[in-house]
């Protein structure tokens, strides 16, 4: 499993690995091409809140896992989000435009997709889960403005995957 990223600067690029042993990595690769070099390991999903910090999720006791935000160099690392189950895994995160929230994708402790959860960045709640009940969060964003989100469910009632749209508050939830 690859997840890349495009750095606030455009270079170079970042992207996260998986081992057959379930050890994450980020590495980074020249926009232009050549040699990956290792960056953060145990991190993957990383994503910028700001030209100098990034999220990411970090495996904790395995297989928890939970998201961080840190300095590019893992400097005043701290939690932003951590499953409430032992067995929970917050795999992507993706802060919005004013650096307030984070928009995080998750799987309980069963390993399933859980709706998309909506945490303060500064780690002091656990936040709302936001979409359909049951429909299992795979992908997200936030608009420019910061006042709505999307996200991909896994699946919809028929078995389709879908885009939903929201206010950022939760209210009007479009599919």
């Amino acid at each position: 499993r690859v997840v890349p990223a495009f750095s606030r600067d455009s270079a170079p690029i970042p992207y996260s690995t998986v081992t057959d042993g379930f050890e994450f990595n980020t590495w980074t690769v020249p926009v232009g091409g050549g040699e990956p070099k290792p960056w953060l390991r145990n991190a993957s999903g990383l994503a910028w809140i700001d030209p100098q910090r990034v999220l990411f999720s970090e495996m904790r006791k395995p297989p928890q896992m939970g998201i961080v935000a840190a300095g590019e160099s893992r400097i005043g690392q701290r939690d932003v989000y951590l499953p409430a189950h032992a067995q929970g895994m917050a795999h992507l995160s993706y802060s919005s435009p004013d650096g307030k929230w984070v928009l995080l994708v998750e799987m309980d402790g069963n390993h399933a997709w859980t709706p998309c959860r909506v945490v303060p960045i500064d780690g002091t709640s656990p936040g709302r889960l936001v979409g359909p009940p049951g429909a299992g969060c795979t992908f997200g964003a936030w608009s420019p403005d910061g006042r709505s989100i999307a996200f991909r469910s896994e699946r919809d009632r028929a078995g389709r995957p879908r885009i939903y749209v929201m206010n950022a508050d939760g209210s009007g939830q479009k599919a």
